[in-house]
Parts: C-alpha cells; structure tokens; sequence
C-alpha cells in the first residue's frame, strides 16, 4: 500500500509474545484486532506445512514481520524476512528502500514473497522507480533469500508497480497482479514464479491513472474469479478507505460490480467500509477456509482514535449471498465475535 510515513521499529514487538484473549484454540470467540497494539500493515497469511499460520506485513517493523499462529487469533512474533545483512540491495543505485505489502505463498516446495520496493524519497526518485521483488525460503520463517526484482514500472512503462499478489489457477497457471493509483494489472508468471513471462504486456483489470485503487487480490469460487481491491486516498485522515470486490468469468476480465458496473472504468461494489470504531479497512490478504468450511478475511484497520498505533491485523467471517457474492458482517469490521476460526 501506498502511504507517506517513514518505516519505524516498534520495539516492543521484539518481546511480544501470543495474545492471551483466547488460548484454547478451538473454543470462546475473538476480538479485534487480532493483534493489538502492534502495527502490520498490508497483511498477508499462509497456512504452512507444519500445520501453523504465519503473517507477514509492510515493514512498520524493520525487514518484514513474521507472526505465527495457530488459530488465526492468537500470534506470535518469530522472525523477520530481511535483516540490515539481506536486505534486497537492486533499485535505484544507492537508495535506500522502504519494503511494503508483501503476499507470501507455496510455489513448488518453496516459500515464496513477493514484496514492494520502494526508494525512500518517496515521490522525490519518481513512481516509475517503485518496484517488486521476490524472495525464497525452504521454511515460512526463514531465512529468506532475496531473487532479485521482478518488475519495476520505469522499465514497462508504469507507476506504482507496487502490491504484489499472487494467484495459481486451477489449471496450474500462475499469476501475478499489481497496482496503486495507476491501475490493476495482471501477468502470468513462469513456472517457478520467480518472473512474468511477459513484463510488457500486462493485462489491465481495474482502475484508471490516477484513480485510488490498489491492494488487489484475487480468489476463485466456483465459476467466477473474484478480484478484491481496496480504495480511497492515502491521506488517512479523511478515514475514506474501503474494501471493493467485483467478479468475472474469466481471469482478466471484465471484472464488473452486482449492477454490472465495469471495475476499468472506476465502478466500485463497497463490501466494507469504516465506522465509529474502525477507520479505513481493506488491504486484505487471503481467504482462508477453516476445518469447518467457513471462509475467513484477513485485513487490516486503524482503531479509530488511536492511528498512531498503526494499521492492525483484523480477521472476519465471510459468508455468500445467495447471488455469490461475498459479504462481511454488516458491511464493517466486526468488534467481536461469537465464533472463531476451527482447525483440527
């Protein structure tokens, strides 16, 4: 996610420890955040091969967090991605770099993130500068190594190439989409996941120059390939910041909303949005379906109040509509909850 403040280090997360609202994992509810008190932005969550969660989130603590758990609920810091030792030196030549909204997935027997990179001037270098990496792991807590760039917009052409997401078809395709403020786009990726096949011809899905629109993220659901995004401008204290999806039958689209809106031209089907309690929800990262078959979002949102302790890690139920379409809560974070994710 784009967004205008320098990278600090919380050091009090060097001592967190796992939340204690709820320590059986499979009974009583939850509330959010999930992660209180800590700032991880742009999150993102895998279910590892040891059975165990891991999230990972823009780098408010330095070198990408690490957080594990087994509930979804209760986490626990680990690691992180990058140190000052491994930090991904490729960019612009002796800039330093912020790393933002990374998405963690299993390509092969790899652990792959794929991050955004960013000079620390911001806006001074230019946003054709801001890229995306990616990097290797054998485990989900490291350590990483970094592979290089991806894309960066400079080279093809675009701005903002920043929010990574990735996406394996159920025909074993993978993909990769990007985007903030110029644009969603798609890519299909070798098979290795580590570069598109194709950098410069990209497929549009969503947005127009200009139009604050990013953090995209795509899930498939029967027929339908649903393409979530968040947005609103950056500048948080209008707290207008959402969460759109819209849906189509193909991969690159057209992705349009419930009354046939068209995403490229700027329509937007809000499925949550802020409230008294909660300001600027979105950036989500995976769907995640529990033991019981019950889908759950993660994503992230400032307690309203109380933004200078950063966007925190929040989980809800998401249900279907009877037209599928997905719904969440009342069309706001939820504070609590009665149930919690199951897992055997």
């Amino acid at each position: 996610m784009k967004h205008f403040l320098p990278c600090i280090i919380i050091a009090a997360c060097l001592l967190v420890s796992c939340s204690e609202k709820n320590d059986d994992v499979n009974t009583g509810g939850y509330t959010n955040p999930v992660l209180p008190g800590i700032s991880l932005p742009d999150p993102t969550v895998i279910r590892a091969d040891d059975g165990y969660f891991y999230a990972y989130g823009t780098e408010d603590i330095y070198g990408i967090p690490i957080f594990k758990s087994k509930d979804l609920v209760n986490w626990g810091r680990t690691n992180t991605v990058f140190t000052s030792y491994n930090r991904p030196s490729w960019g612009i030549k002796g800039a330093a770099s912020y790393l933002w909204a990374p998405d963690i997935n299993k390509v092969g027997n790899k652990y792959v993130l794929y991050y955004s990179h960013v000079p620390d001037d911001l806006d001074g270098s230019g946003v054709e500068n801001w890229g995306i990496g990616v990097a290797t792991a054998d485990k989900p807590e490291g350590p990483f190594y970094d592979k290089g760039k991806v894309i960066i917009g400079g080279e093809v052409g675009q701005n903002c190439c920043i929010d990574p997401a990735y996406f394996e078809d159920t025909d074993g395709k993978k993909y990769l989409l990007w985007g903030s403020f110029f644009g969603i786009y798609i890519g299909e990726l070798n098979d290795d996941g580590l570069s598109l096949k194709d950098k410069y011809s990209p497929t549009r899905l969503a947005g127009t120059d200009g139009f604050a629109m990013e953090g995209s993220w795509m899930y498939k659901k029967g027929d339908y390939y649903y393409l979530f995004c968040s947005n609103g401008p950056s500048d948080y204290e209008y707290q207008q910041y959402q969460l759109t999806v819209g849906r189509s039958t193909s991969i690159t689209g057209p992705f349009v909303t419930k009354n046939g809106g068209k995403m490229l031209e700027n329509s937007l089907e809000i499925i949550m949005k802020g409230d008294d309690s909660f300001y600027c929800p979105g950036h989500n990262g995976e769907i995640i379906t529990d033991d019981k078959g019950v889908d759950w979002i993660i994503y992230h949102a400032f307690l309203a109040g109380q933004q200078s302790s950063g966007r925190q890690l929040m989980l809800d139920k998401v249900t279907w509509d009877s037209d599928g379409w997905p719904v969440i809560g009342n069309g706001t974070p939820t504070a609590t909850c009665n149930d919690k994710p199951y897992f055997n």
